[in-house]
């Protein structure tokens, strides 16, 4: 796995924990689709 991959898992990791603590604590991004909101994360991530 190359370093740039390394990183990005890493990025992709902290982002769910943040959007999960997101998700618990305000009832609007409730219905939000959480996969999808880390695919956004991910491509945007693949673009730096």
């Amino acid at each position: 796995m190359t370093q740039a991959s390394v990183e990005k898992n890493t990025a992709i990791k902290i982002i769910s924990a943040i959007i999960d603590r997101v998700m618990e604590s305000e009832s609007i991004y409730q219905e939000l689709d959480k996969n999808q909101l880390i695919q956004s994360f991910s491509t945007l991530l693949d673009r730096v």
